[in-house]
C-alpha cells in the first residue's frame, strides 16, 4: 500500500489532511481580504427544490473552496428564510461555518457604494 500511495503522490493520509488545513485556516474575520462575495437567495422560493438543492450545492463548493484559500473572501448568505432556510438545515451544522448568514436582503445587510450587482 505504501508503494502505491509514494507512486500516486498520496503524502498523507485524508485524516491527516484534514487536520493540516483545520490548523491552517485563516478565519474571514481575520483574513487580510476585504472583498465580499454575496449569494442572494431572494428568489429562491421560485425554484424547485431540486434546482434549490443544487444551488445550495454550489454554494457549498464555493465555501469549501473559500475556506481554504491563506486570504478568503468575505462570504454572505442573505435572503435565508422559507424553502431556502429549510433546503440549507439538510446541512447539519451550518450556521457554525466561517460564513455570514442573514434574512435580510443583501442590500439592508452591505452599504449600497460597496455593492457591484
Amino acid at each position: 500500500m505504501e508503494k502505491y500511495k509514494a507512486e500516486r503522490g498520496f503524502i498523507e493520509s485524508r485524516s491527516a489532511s484534514r487536520k493540516r488545513l483545520k490548523k491552517e485556516q485563516v478565519p474571514m474575520s481575520e483574513s487580510e481580504c476585504k472583498v465580499g462575495v454575496v449569494f442572494d437567495m431572494q428568489f429562491g422560493n421560485l425554484m424547485h427544490q431540486r434546482d434549490l438543492g443544487k444551488c445550495i450545492k454550489q454554494i457549498l463548493r464555493c465555501y469549501s473552496m473559500n475556506r481554504r484559500l491563506k486570504a478568503p473572501l468575505q462570504m454572505y448568505m442573505t435572503s435565508l428564510d422559507g424553502l431556502v432556510e429549510k433546503e440549507m438545515s439538510k446541512h447539519d451544522g451550518y450556521r457554525q461555518w466561517d460564513m455570514h448568514f442573514k434574512a435580510e436582503n443583501f442590500s439592508d445587510v452591505l452599504p449600497k457604494e460597496s455593492l457591484v450587482y
